[in-house]
């Protein structure tokens, strides 16, 4: 077993990190259409080293702050070392047009889920949230008794959210 001196990293964050990583994959699976997108192992350590610490409770709010971080951090240089083998840079076979069409589509991603954090109608949220998962992101169904919602019951969607096992996620 290879030791290396990142590996607290990403043990030391709690499960949200874990479903974090895999929402990202699951959004460049529906998103990728033969574009360039980061590996499943360039959004681990992207996600592990741009975690956002406030949001444990609100993993649509940490997924958008990291998203964030991570096009922050990309944006002022287009750069990730891979943490087992520090000199081996993981975007060094980029093109500077795969580069920016990346960092527009995570800016994107950035702008529409902001506007599905900032919306107060779930129903219009769930709608944007589909637009950037596709069907592995469930519409919402209002419950049937607006009493269920004030005496703090789970609101119900017609279907399960599914982000899959398709040897690409998590």
């Amino acid at each position: 077993m290879y030791f290396y001196p990142d590996a607290p990293k990403v043990s030391s964050k709690n499960a949200q990190l874990k479903r974090l990583v895999r929402y990202f994959k699951a959004w460049k699976d529906f998103k990728k259409n033969g574009d360039k997108f980061p590996s499943g192992m360039i959004f681990t350590i992207l996600a592990a080293n741009h975690y956002v610490k406030d949001y444990e409770d609100a993993d649509d709010t940490a997924f958008i702050a990291v998203a964030q971080e991570i096009y922050d951090a990309l944006n002022l240089n287009f750069s990730l070392n891979r943490p087992v083998f520090p000199e081996e840079e993981l975007f060094e076979d980029w093109s500077e047009t795969a580069q920016t069409n990346f960092l527009t589509k995570l800016s994107s991603l950035i702008t529409n889920g902001q506007k599905a954090l900032e919306t107060d109608d779930k129903a219009e949220a769930s709608k944007i949230w589909i637009k950037l998962f596709g069907d592995r992101f469930p519409e919402f169904t209002p419950p049937k008794e607006q009493n269920n919602v004030e005496k703090g019951y789970a609101l119900k969607a017609s279907e399960p959210p599914v982000l899959g096992n398709y040897g690409r996620s998590s």
